[in-house]
């Protein structure tokens, strides 16, 4: 296809032009000016889905991306949150020149990440579709923390700075 790759790839992902378009997860990061390219490549598994849909620059310059995996050989980093399955809602920070993964994270939840925002620590929070069927745990601080059989709603979440560890989490559903 005609995507800017410069080489900024992580994962097992297989560049085919019928799938790409749809299942794997890119982010490219332009120069200040916007004319030229800083880095570009794919975030992704290869034996199923990983699509992004929220990125952020956070406060040190490093690039976030967010959103729905089902791959089991998604690139996770040590000491990350990580689904039992490899399945979930993926987090990944890149480096600043995109060099290499600061972390890739799957969060253990049955949803899709819909929103990004990176804090002045370095946290990044998350809003996000969710079941109750899933896996997601609040946290004891969560302003809901009910379990609804079948209700689908959304999830608010904090991740910290390295990608290790649930911070806040709470259910919004009716």
């Amino acid at each position: 296809g005609d995507y800017p790759n410069t080489g900024a790839n992580y994962g097992t992902v297989k560049p085919s032009p019928a799938r790409l378009p749809y299942d794997s997860a890119f982010v490219t990061k332009l120069n200040p000016a916007g004319s030229g390219l800083v880095f570009s490549g794919y975030v992704s598994g290869s034996t199923s889905i990983s699509q992004g849909h929220a990125i952020a620059l956070g406060p040190t310059g490093r690039v976030y991306v967010a959103g729905l995996n089902l791959a089991s050989d998604f690139p996770i980093t040590p000491g990350t949150l990580r689904a039992d399955s490899g399945g979930g809602l993926f987090l990944t920070a890149l480096e600043p020149d995109g060099s290499a993964l600061a972390y890739s994270a799957i969060i253990p939840t049955l949803s899709d990440a819909l929103a990004l925002q990176i804090d002045a620590n370095g946290n990044a929070w998350l809003g996000s579709d969710a079941s109750s069927v899933g896996s997601f745990a609040p946290t004891a601080d969560a302003f809901d923390g009910r379990a609804r059989k079948g209700v689908i709603g959304a999830t608010v979440m904090e991740i910290d700075a390295a990608g290790a560890n649930i911070l806040y989490g709470t259910y919004l559903a009716g």
